[in-house]
This record gives structure tokens, C-alpha cells and sequence, in this order.
């Protein structure tokens, strides 16, 4: 069924929205999965990030919102049959969603836009490996609060030595005036 000239217009202008505002596409062929599959996909990378999105990619209108957002040189790698998952955050656990999703289903996982770059499958699972922000901030945390922990018992060691200098000076102070 064709579609008509005003749907490719929001077509192009929905891509373009989505090319201008996020940071991550990932390219997937999905010719030979099944659509409960797919929606399972959708659903995990749903609870990874709410703001990821799963499209069916329709390639020229594509390219068209490719160039007219100035990411012409992006063109030649959109070729054949694509799914498109934009996301502008966690890519870390996105890349891996995905790269489960590959191996479970037999897709392939063809390459990926990262900030403008195209990013191979090598790098892409190098990415998969990275511990999620929540799991990094608390590595942070624990690292600052044994070394905070360490601080503060050095330092509680080193008054309760100047105390006790403090006493023995006293003690000795008040022997001399007896």
C-alpha cells in the first residue's frame, strides 16, 4: 500500500526530530524474527530507559531526514532491511538488551550511530561491558566512604594522641608544682 506525499512529510520530519534530539541508533536486521520477539525487545529496553524507541525503518525517507539534518555522510551504511533503536541514554544497557536480543533471535546486529559516529560490532560490545551509571555511581560511593572512613579514624587516632600528650603534660605539670 503506497503512502501518501503529507505521511512521508511526517515521516521525514519524525526521523529528523529523532536525529536531531538523541544521541544513539542502533541498526538491527529483524527480516526473520517474529513479532512477539520484538515486542519482548521493546519491553526490556522500555525498563532500561522510557525515552527508547523501536521503529521499523523505512530507508529512503531515512536518508532523506539524513541529509536534510546534515548527516548526509551516513547514508551509504543505511542499506536493506533495518530495524532502528534511538535512545539518548544508557547505552551501556541498551547495546547489551540488544546484543542478547541478536543472539536469542538469530538477528543481526548491524552497526550503531553513537554521537554522530558509526560505532562496529567490536565496539559495541565493548560498550555492553560498561557497569550501568547507578552501578558506577556506587562503586564511586563505596570507594569515597571506606576512604572518608579511613580519614576519619586517622584522624580520631591522632587527637586521641594529642590528648593524651596533653594529659601526661599536665600530669608532669602538676608533679613539678607538688
Amino acid at each position: 500500500m503506497a503512502i501518501s506525499k503529507i505521511k512521508k512529510q511526517e515521516i521525514i520530519s519524525e526521523y529528523k526530530n529523532q536525529l536531531q534530539n538523541n544521541d544513539s541508533f542502533f541498526f538491527i536486521d529483524t527480516r526473520s524474527v517474529n513479532i512477539k520477539s520484538v515486542n519482548t525487545l521493546k519491553n526490556n529496553l522500555q525498563k532500561i530507559n522510557t525515552g527508547t524507541k523501536y521503529k521499523l525503518l523505512k530507508n529512503t525517507l531515512f536518508k532523506i531526514a539524513l541529509t536534510e539534518s546534515g548527516k548526509g555522510s551516513l547514508i551509504n551504511k543505511i542499506d536493506g532491511y533495518n530495524s532502528i533503536v534511538i535512545a539518548n541514554d544508557q547505552q551501556n544497557l541498551i547495546a547489551k538488551e540488544i546484543l542478547k536480543f541478536s543472539e536469542e533471535t538469530q538477528s543481526k546486529l548491524k552497526f550503531a550511530i553513537l554521537n554522530d559516529n558509526i560505532t562496529s560490532i567490536e565496539d559495541i560490545k565493548e560498550l555492553s561491558t560498561i557497569n550501568s551509571r547507578e552501578g558506577l555511581m556506587l562503586s564511586l560511593i563505596t570507594d569515597l566512604n571506606g576512604n572518608l572512613t579511613q580519614l576519619c579514624l586517622l584522624l580520631k587516632t591522632e587527637i586521641i594522641n594529642l590528648i593524651n600528650v596533653i594529659k601526661n603534660l599536665e600530669e608532669a605539670k602538676s608533679q613539678e608544682v607538688k
